[in-house]
């Protein structure tokens, strides 16, 4: 008995230390992660449109911050996304390591988000390590690109980001254009029959 209670009184003390994943909304995608922190404070750069210098490409960005706490001590990660309205020829992640090998100490393609990647690190001059990864999603390979910068630790922080991060589509967007579709069929339909009448 007493040693089932020890067990118990364990269990609570370390209930409150377990990290917990952290979903957020980028423009028309769900991004999810778990950076192995009990907390997240998060800052949102919202989701915009852009178009290229020539103006031949026009796209749709957005990122979040990712902070251990509101002071923004202990580091940074960073989540950006960007979809093309175009497809797009990137280098594969094995083009993009040989390109990189020169401007970083280490560059490796991995699997991120069940995709091909690349991460890539670099130590500065401070003795802190940057790190870089970028993939393709797999439900849109062609136009959604998803970057990740980090300077937290590679075993405290980045790692857990770089295995849990998952992007997907927002289930409520389609919903939310299936109701304007709706909703402007029967404004439509509506002006149609005043004319009508």
């Amino acid at each position: 008995m007493r040693s089932i209670a020890i067990m118990a009184f364990l269990a609570l003390l370390i209930t409150p230390c377990i990290a917990e994943p952290y979903n957020a909304t980028i423009g028309p995608y769900v991004v999810s992660f778990d950076m192995g922190f009990s907390n997240y404070y998060i800052t949102e750069d919202l989701w915009k449109a852009s178009e290229s210098l020539s103006g031949d490409e026009s796209y749709e960005f957005g990122s979040i911050n990712v902070y251990k706490n509101r002071n923004h001590e202990d580091g940074i990660a960073i989540i950006s996304i960007k979809h093309g309205d175009k497809d797009q020829k990137y280098l594969s992640p094995s083009e993009s390591t040989e390109k990189l090998r020169d401007s970083f100490d280490t560059v490796a393609t991995r699997t991120i988000d069940g995709a091909k990647g690349f991460v890539a690190s670099q130590k500065l001059n401070n003795g802190i390590t940057i790190y870089m990864a970028h993939y393709q999603s797999t439900f849109d390979p062609k136009r959604l690109n998803v970057s990740i910068l980090s300077n937290y630790p590679w075993d405290s922080g980045t790692l857990q980001l770089l295995k849990t991060i998952h992007v997907e589509e927002n289930p409520a967007r389609g919903i939310m254009e299936q109701t304007t579709s709706t909703t402007q069929s029967f404004k439509v339909l509506t002006l149609l029959s005043k004319l009508f009448s």
